[in-house]
């Protein structure tokens, strides 16, 4: 690496602290893109005080004299050799993981091969789920088992044009799964708006995609007329490209369950959300329809859910508080996981009251503190559901990963009309 070349790690990597069987503690940088043959990268807890230091404004021989400055202000020299440094950089170099052009011709070549696919397919198939239909049928019905055998008072009987799903691994969340997908089980629609979560949507607010989806279960088709008029409403709102939709998983686990469990065909239209933090966190805005750009995209949902061609449902398929050193937190989840579960609560009571703006105001009260990757997608399911529809919540749970003493809470909710 050339001594006036600054290394830059790519901010789009998932870093996560794990344990060895020998106890030592790893850091594991995992890459959503999987652009690397050799999978995830386990590092000794050590190198994170140089990925820290890869931001792009240092050279590797700047970098070797602030380790250095950094060990005798902890009162021990230890200087790094600057050989050690260059092979160390170089490795994540070959992993694509700087933010460099190598990378970004990866990117873009990826970006066009998923581009030119008529489909997308299952890939996460053999992996969260069984990859074949008669194993998947057995999966979905032994975590639908689960569903409770008596609904809250009010929902039995009810339209359901809406729900809220988890999106976490479906074994962790088997019983909110069943929860929320037992309400719409054996009922038919004709189209389903899934709105998912673009975990890896790096510009825009809205990723869409014309692809049919297939599972074991069979090719889902894509309402591409819905999808084009809602591109066309988002305007800039909408990433230029549906690279986002590869390897996300938000909106691939709803649709086995719904291939399931409806009666009769349906179309889908596939959402992934980007998020609403700088408009309604940050900003002055105190919920979605005052984003004016927004506006339009709102309107085109509202209306497809009113469209009496067309039966819809609108699943979000979310998550909720992620808390702990595997999202940027420095204390273990445990210790703040009673704030976390009251603020889930006070988002899910929002939710069913239809309070868009208190839901909102929740979030701003914290600064998103809890990470809820669900907010934007949510506080947008706020703003299209039919005017007389009600909510209720049909359950929370908060899961903990142990080895790297962190978790994610998840709920489902149905909406009611009728």
């Amino acid at each position: 690496m050339s001594d006036t070349e600054k290394p830059c790690l790519r901010r789009n990597l998932d870093l996560v602290q794990a344990a060895a069987q020998d106890g030592t503690v790893m850091i594991v940088v995992r890459d959503p893109f999987e652009l690397s043959d050799s999978g995830n990268i386990a590092l000794r807890s050590e190198a994170l005080s140089v990925l820290m230091l890869l931001d792009g404004s240092r050279t590797v021989e700047q970098i070797k004299l602030e380790l250095l400055a950094r060990s005798a202000r902890a009162g021990q020299l230890t200087p790094v050799p600057r050989e050690v440094l260059d092979t160390f950089i170089g490795q994540l170099d070959q992993a694509y993981l700087l933010d460099n052009g190598r990378y970004h011709e990866a990117r873009r070549a990826l970006v066009e091969e998923f581009g030119r696919l008529g489909e997308r397919p299952p890939v996460l198939a053999g992996r969260a789920y069984p990859d074949n239909r008669d194993g998947l049928i057995k999966f979905l019905d032994e975590i639908l088992a689960e569903a409770p055998q008596e609904w809250p008072p009010g929902l039995a009987g009810k339209k359901i044009p809406a729900l809220v799903a988890p999106h976490v691994e479906i074994r962790t969340g088997r019983k909110l799964y069943a929860a929320a997908y037992g309400a719409v089980r054996g009922r038919s629609y004709d189209r389903v708006i899934v709105l998912g979560v673009g975990h890896s949507l790096e510009s825009g607010l809205f990723s869409l995609t014309g692809k049919d989806f297939l599972t074991p279960l069979g090719r889902v088709e894509t309402d591409r007329r819905a999808v084009e008029a809602l591109r066309r409403a988002a305007g800039s709102l909408a990433a230029g490209d549906d690279f986002a939709h590869r390897r996300e998983h938000s909106v691939e686990f709803q649709l086995i369950f719904l291939q399931h469990l409806l009666v009769g065909p349906f179309t889908i239209v596939p959402v992934l959300c980007g998020s609403l933090f700088e408009h309604l966190v940050q900003g002055g805005k105190t919920r979605p329809r005052q984003v004016e750009e927004l506006v339009p995209a709102l309107d085109c949902l509202a209306g497809l859910l009113r469209d009496r061609r067309k039966k819809t449902l609108v699943v979000a398929g979310v998550d909720f508080s992620h808390i702990g050193p595997k999202f940027g937190d420095n204390q273990p989840a445990i210790r703040i996981a009673s704030l976390a579960t009251s603020h889930d609560k006070a988002l899910l009571a929002a939710l069913a009251a239809r309070d868009v703006e208190t839901f909102c105001a929740e979030s701003r009260r914290t600064g998103d503190r809890y990470h809820v990757c669900g907010f934007s997608a949510l506080s947008m399911l706020l703003e299209i559901l039919p005017e007389k529809a009600r909510g209720i919540e049909l359950g929370h749970h908060i899961w903990h990963e142990t080895p790297t003493q962190s978790a994610v809470s998840f709920a489902a909710a149905a909406f009611y009309t009728g």
